[in-house]
């Protein structure tokens, strides 16, 4: 599969049982995106990171600067579309 985009994504998830955060990263893989997923259980500085963005929960995604809160493909299609 191309890789598309040159944007920086990464996603923040709470692990495999995060149904939210592996429908967020299916759809990112399905359109040809490639992301960095930091966990918050697993990596301290990741929740410690999504904390700093002033979150709690996930899924978060960070398009280069832009912050998707939640389950939002439409958001995350507008910012892909957007670079």
């Amino acid at each position: 599969m191309e890789e598309r985009g040159t944007s920086t994504i990464v996603v923040y998830t709470s692990g495999a049982q995060c149904v939210d955060c592996n429908i967020v990263k299916n759809w990112l893989q399905e359109h040809g995106y490639t992301y960095t997923e930091r966990n918050i259980r697993s990596e301290p500085e990741a929740l410690a990171q999504l904390q700093h963005l002033g979150y709690s929960s996930v899924p978060v995604t960070v398009i280069d600067e832009l912050v998707i809160d939640g389950l939002d493909i439409p958001a995350l299609q507008a910012a892909v579309d957007h670079k």
